[in-house]
């Protein structure tokens, strides 16, 4: 007569306390990330790590035991195919699908997409990591594998203008002229001694010190009559106090007259812009100055 339980041989009792064993094994997997980009966190990595071990050791071994799988993340070393991003996410990818009771990851099937598949990695002859993939051996349409197009030639950008620079022997006054009348300056000459320009502030004397090579703007200006000899000398010395680009001064004897110059070298040459900048600067600058600093309302 048979059972209808059949007594379980030696065997079967094995192969059900190797189930129930596997059932109540707690699998974990870290992920540790080699790559470059972790460096600054490495001592943070270690504490982590330390403490998710600490954890599974202090827990009841008689109550279910723990399994720990520890794949690394530095590229394609994890042996699965990798799909070209992050390699951290063929590492995951691997650990979802292993097989049962291994630790060996199952292949991944790759989506269909346009890229071309990149063929796996293949390890050197003596069985070590699997060497990292070239790129430009991967993707056909990378730089490397591009021909270029005779249609498409870059053409060289236009250079800069060059500054017209006004040599040094060519610095006279006809030239000061021509130079004023291309800037839309108009201007009177008086022999051959300076030149009185129109700016849309004062007039302005330009001369020439051919010994010292220099070009001076001068500007002058009136007191009034009742302005008295101490609020002039305070003026003036407010105004060279405050103002740096241009210098002020009452010239001896004529102590009603208030003198504003600024000098410019031109030695081996000057630039024809910074000529006509510095005569702009000098009508805006010295008004502004009077503004700032005639607190007494001394000149006319």
């Amino acid at each position: 007569m048979t059972p209808n339980n059949p007594i379980p041989t030696e065997r079967g009792a094995a192969d059900q306390t190797a189930a129930s064993a596997s059932q109540n094994t707690t699998k974990i997997a870290v992920i540790l990330d080699r790559s470059g980009s972790t460096e600054a966190i490495t001592s943070g990595i270690i504490g982590g790590f330390n403490a998710i071990i600490f954890l599974a050791a202090s827990q009841d071994a008689g109550a279910s035991a723990a399994r720990l799988s520890i794949p690394p993340a530095d590229g394609c070393s994890f042996a699965v195919p990798c799909t070209g991003s992050w390699s951290g996410v063929d590492a995951m990818g691997g650990i979802v699908r292993l097989k049962r009771g291994r630790g060996r990851p199952a292949r991944i099937r790759r989506p269909r997409s346009a890229l071309p598949a990149s063929p796996r990695p293949s390890c050197g002859p003596g069985g070590g990591q699997p060497s990292r993939l070239d790129p430009t051996s991967v993707f056909p349409g990378s730089p490397a594998h591009r021909t270029p197009n005779p249609a498409r030639t870059h053409k060289p950008k236009p250079s800069m203008p060059h500054p017209e620079i006004i040599p040094q022997e060519s610095v006279t006054l006809d030239r000061l002229g021509l130079l004023l009348q291309q800037a839309f300056y108009q201007f009177e000459r008086e022999e051959n001694e300076k030149l009185f320009v129109e700016t849309d502030g004062p007039t302005v004397q330009v001369t020439i010190n051919e010994d010292h090579h220099l070009l001076k703007f001068q500007s002058l200006y009136s007191f009034k009559p009742c302005a008295p000899p101490d609020q002039k000398l305070a003026f003036v010395n407010r105004l060279n106090d405050s103002v740096i680009f241009a210098r002020f001064s009452l010239p001896e004897g004529h102590e009603d007259v208030l003198v504003a110059d600024y000098y410019l070298p031109f030695v081996l040459g000057a630039p024809a812009h910074q000529i006509i900048n510095a005569l702009r600067l000098f009508s805006r600058i010295v008004p502004a100055a009077f503004k700032f600093c005639d607190e007494e309302d001394l000149l006319e």
